[in-house]
């Protein structure tokens, strides 16, 4: 097991805990740094579906821990989404 930097194409940063060989963590690390962190997919989501957690002052907290139980850490605040426009 190993805890893996990378930055996300939403712009945030932070680091994923994976595990297998070295090879397997580099493919992982490189395949999510094409995509957005799991906190913006889900507030995406949640407004795409009307769900009430988005409209919440704190969604993005609640949208980290999310992903802090899946064993992703994501760094940084909602305002970084508003900016790479997640």
């Amino acid at each position: 097991m190993a805890w893996e930097s990378t930055e996300w194409a939403c712009g945030h940063k932070g680091s994923m805990q994976l595990y297998g060989k070295q090879s397997g963590r580099d493919a992982t690390v490189a395949r999510e740094a094409g995509r957005q962190c799991l906190a913006c997919w889900l507030i995406e989501r949640w407004e795409a579906e009307g769900d009430p957690r988005a409209t919440r002052e704190n969604r993005f907290d609640l949208a980290k821990a999310i992903a802090e139980g899946k064993g992703k850490r994501i760094y940084g605040s909602e305002n970084k989404k508003e900016v790479a426009k997640c």
